[in-house]
């Protein structure tokens, strides 16, 4: 299928049919829940990626940044769909009764995504610092959410995943620095 060539088509395609067969396999509760949570594990899975491909040592990943992290945002747009159908099904979800801290980090969740999207083709110097900001940020937020209070193995993968992309980023952009260097001297 032509559509699918596109990462964003393809993310957004696999992000529904993952919430579909959550939704089809699952209780009803129980099946939002777990879209919600597959849906975040994919979301982080892609961010994780286009976090890689911003090493520029990844040359292939490199030139695949910008529709890379558009990937993820889609994928993203799935999840917070997946979370408002949370808060409408399941009246057992802090989502459902609106508790200001939920509200919170939704709409802090919801801005980020959307302001990593309106920057990541970067042509200004401040876009590109925001958006350096705002992808390390949701990094930090990302870990931290696959840390905190999850029991599950997958969760633990998922934090491990994210703080090895990390210091893989790191490691390829100080590995990158010297030979910049070396270049221009």
């Amino acid at each position: 299928m032509r559509i699918l060539r596109n990462p964003v088509n393809w993310a957004a395609f696999v992000a529904l049919a993952i919430a579909v067969l959550c939704l089809l396999t699952n209780s009803h509760p129980a099946g939002v829940r777990s879209a919600a949570v597959m849906t975040a594990r994919f979301s982080g899975l892609l961010f994780a990626i286009a976090l890689a491909a911003h090493a520029p040592r990844l040359a292939w990943l490199h030139a695949r940044r910008v529709g890379l992290t558009f990937a993820f945002v889609a994928a993203h747009g799935v999840h917070f769909a997946t979370v408002l159908g949370l808060a409408l099904a399941d009246s057992e979800s802090d989502f459902h009764n609106l508790k200001p801290a939920t509200f919170l980090s939704f709409a802090v969740g919801f801005s980020m995504v959307g302001c990593l999207a309106l920057t990541t083709r970067g042509l200004s110097r401040p876009a590109r610092i925001t958006h350096g900001i705002l992808f390390y940020a949701t990094w930090a937020l990302f870990t931290l959410a696959f840390f905190s209070g999850r029991r599950a193995l997958a969760s633990a993968a998922m934090a491990a995943m994210m703080v090895v992309v990390m210091g893989a980023r790191i490691g390829l952009a100080l590995w990158h620095a010297p030979r910049e260097q070396a270049a221009g001297a």
